[in-house]
């Protein structure tokens, strides 16, 4: 499956949800994750395409919706600022020195909110990205930021920390792979030559539409009863009396033949 006729699925199976922006990498098992944008919320996603069976022998793609960055999310290779060596994807700090490469994170306060450190970024980038969001690490730490570079259109992730003197700056770390729009419109109009895809969502908050085909629905819940109306009339059940001991003619005719045997006994003693 080319990534062209994935972006056009999941482009598809998401509209009206989340506006795909663009393509943070494969997965080494034939996946593909791209950076969203929910619409309703206007929060940062990441979408999460994995084959796998559909269950009628074919192959469908699962999709997540996560809003961290893990180690699951493709990356590129990334080498620590003070010992050169490789970072994990997306990790916080260097496993080789310990360094936090997150840059700056967000802490209670006005000033260094998660809101405030934002605004940060987009007036450093005013002018020259336009401002699109930011996700946060599974690890903690700084946030990443996400934001299109207005000469070339193509997407980047910052990292926003300070300089020597204590002043907030911006630096790019990564630049997302563009998402092959003209390949893709073209495949989307090429529909002999376009596989149909079936797109299965596994997890998130918002669920998808288009050409999302939902899983299995949960067994409904069964019914409570129906509580009375305030204002109507208790039911007509009659009130329980006491349980009491019913004596009759036939047990007090027993125990007075009882009472005579007894004295008839005593008589012939």
């Amino acid at each position: 499956m080319s990534n062209a006729h994935l972006y056009v699925a999941v482009r598809e199976a998401s509209a009206g949800t989340y506006d795909v922006l663009g393509e943070l990498g494969a997965g080494a098992n034939g996946g593909v994750v791209y950076l969203a944008r929910e619409i309703a919320g206007d929060a940062l996603v990441v979408l999460k395409l994995e084959p796998g069976d559909d269950g009628a022998g074919g192959i469908a793609y699962y999709l997540d919706v996560l809003h961290e960055l893990d180690a699951s999310v493709p990356d590129v290779e990334m080498r620590c600022p003070r010992c050169r060596a490789k970072l994990r994807q997306w990790a916080r700090f260097c496993t080789q020195c310990g360094l936090d490469v997150s840059g700056e994170a967000p802490a209670s306060g006005e000033h260094a909110s998660r809101a405030a450190l934002r605004e940060k970024v987009r007036a450093a980038t005013a002018g020259e990205y336009e401002f699109l969001g930011d996700i946060p690490r599974s690890e903690g730490g700084g946030l990443v930021y996400f934001a299109r570079d207005l000469s070339d259109g193509k997407i980047v992730a910052l990292r926003l920390q300070k300089d020597m003197n204590k002043k907030f700056e911006v630096g790019v770390t990564r630049t997302l792979k563009a998402v092959e729009r003209d390949q893709a419109l073209a495949a989307d109009r090429a529909e002999a030559a376009r596989p149909a895809v079936t797109i299965i969502q596994r997890s998130g908050a918002a669920r998808m539409g288009g050409g999302s085909t939902p899983g299995p629905r949960p067994a409904p819940a069964p019914a409570s009863p129906t509580p009375p109306a305030p204002n109507a009339p208790a039911p007509n059940v009659a009130p329980r009396s006491p349980a009491r001991w019913k004596i009759g003619r036939a047990e007090i005719a027993a125990a007075i033949a009882i009472v005579l045997i007894l004295l008839l006994l005593l008589t012939k003693i």
